[in-house]
């Protein structure tokens, strides 16, 4: 079919007016500012919204312009107006930006040395939720090295960067019922029941746009039981554990995956001493979601924005689609959680 001559005289005229119309803006060069790169750019044309840096050694007679930096409030309570945003993944690394709450833990025995076992997840300025396990030796003659720092914002170990800040430990309480080496009698289940702990951060976090709070699970009134709030939710698991049972090596890059919950019936049939405080989840051959491995310890289990578990153990293999693993239901410790942050303030 031929192009008509009038609908080619009007692409004309009008092409022409927009190429006219069109403001032409010359470009300079970019820059760099103390922590970001800009244009180079005559001062009148660096508008309001932009901050501008003076670089004359870049730019000569003009300025480097730079976009003002985001605020991010420094309010814990803020994180938990924004509406939820579901986060489903299977089983592949994040995104620079995912799970700004993933804390990494740091043992060592001469503090040069450090070693990444266990996760934790940020919830208030100074306080880190974890595993009672990650924090607490195992009784049995062993002497691993101790937990003396933690590091937020980080997502690839490989690489270096100024969004990552390490601080150091001012106290760790654990649960007050969490006795494994009391408890000589029952399965591991009963014995490492109660596997919650809290670090107490030796100053405050400045939340960032790679640095910032999870929320804890919001408590309705009027449900006679939740013991079933999660079964056959999908909820999303994230650290720099194993990524199969064959490897030895943790993952470099924070990776993420999906699991669903258990009833509590059916959690039973694996796990018979499974208490109100525990829930199931993962290993479903149903849906071809692989439990988590060694080193996600004590990480996050998350649904939309809320913090809803902590990876406790399991008797499965890693990545194992035969039986679920074990998690700490935190809505089960929220009223601990916070009576021992505000007792500790």
């Amino acid at each position: 079919m031929g192009l008509r001559s009038g609908a080619f005289i009007s692409c004309y005229y009008l092409c022409f007016f927009v190429l006219v119309a069109a403001e032409v803006r010359l470009h300079y060069g970019r820059c760099h500012g103390p922590s970001t790169r800009g244009l180079c750019l005559p001062s009148d044309e660096c508008s309001a919204e932009l901050s501008y840096h003076q670089a004359a050694d870049e730019c000569y007679h003009l300025v480097c312009c730079l976009m003002k930096p985001q605020a991010y409030s420094q309010l814990t309570e803020d994180y938990c107006r924004i509406e939820p945003v579901p986060r489903i993944a299977s089983g592949v690394m994040t995104n620079i930006h995912e799970f700004p709450w993933m804390a990494m833990l740091l043992y060592s025995h001469d503090g040069k040395h450090f070693e990444p076992k266990c996760g934790g997840s940020l919830i208030d300025k100074k306080w880190i939720v974890t595993a009672a396990h990650c924090v607490s030796a195992p009784g049995n003659g062993q002497a691993p090295p101790p937990l003396l720092r933690v590091r937020l914002g980080e997502w690839d170990t490989r690489l270096k960067s100024n969004r990552i800040h390490e601080y150091s430990i001012a106290r760790t309480i654990v649960h007050e019922e969490y006795l494994p080496s009391e408890h000589t009698t029952g399965s591991d289940l009963y014995k490492f029941s109660n596997d919650i702990a809290l670090l107490q951060l030796g100053e405050s976090v400045n939340y960032t746009e790679f640095v910032q709070p999870v929320c804890l699970p919001y408590l309705p009134t009027g449900i006679a039981t939740r013991i079933d709030a999660y079964a056959n939710n999908y909820l999303t698991i994230s650290g720099w554990g194993r990524t199969s049972d064959q490897s030895l090596e943790l993952s470099p890059v924070k990776v993420k995956a999906l699991v669903s919950g258990w009833t509590m019936i059916d959690c039973k049939k694996h796990y018979a001493d499974v208490g109100p405080g525990q829930m199931c989840a993962g290993g479903s051959r149903l849906s071809g979601q692989a439990a988590s491995c060694q080193g996600d310890s004590g990480g996050p289990v998350i649904d939309d924005n809320q913090l809803v578990g902590i990876i406790s153990l399991g008797k499965y293999r890693c990545g194992s689609l035969t039986g679920p693993i074990v998690f700490t239901r935190v809505d089960h410790y929220v009223t601990w959680l916070e009576k021992t942050i505000k007792a500790n303030a």
